[in-house]
C-alpha cells in the first residue's frame, strides 16, 4: 500500500480540492497494506507482545480506513 513516487507527485501537483481526494484514497490503500501485514502477524508471530501490536495494529487502522472512508463521504457531498 505505499504510494509510488509519481502518486506522490501528483498529489503535490493536484489542486486544493482533488488533494483531499487522492490524499485519503492513497491513505485508504496504505492502511489495507499495513492491515495485510499485521494480520498476518498477528497469526504467526511467536512474541504475544509481537502477535498484541499486530493486533492493536489491525484495529486501528480498520478505525482509521472507517474514519477516512467517511470523509470522502463528505467531500463527495460538497
Amino acid at each position: 500500500g505505499m504510494a509510488t513516487d509519481a502518486e506522490i507527485g501528483a498529489l503535490r501537483d493536484a489542486s486544493p480540492g482533488d488533494v483531499d481526494r487522492m490524499f485519503l484514497e492513497l491513505m485508504i490503500r496504505h492502511h489495507q497494506g499495513g492491515i495485510e501485514m499485521a494480520t498476518a502477524a498477528a497469526s504467526t508471530a511467536t512474541a504475544p507482545y509481537v502477535r498484541s501490536l499486530a493486533t492493536s495494529i489491525v484495529e486501528s487502522q480498520a478505525a482509521e480506513i472507517e474514519s477516512m472512508t467517511d470523509l470522502l463521504d463528505r467531500i463527495g457531498e460538497r
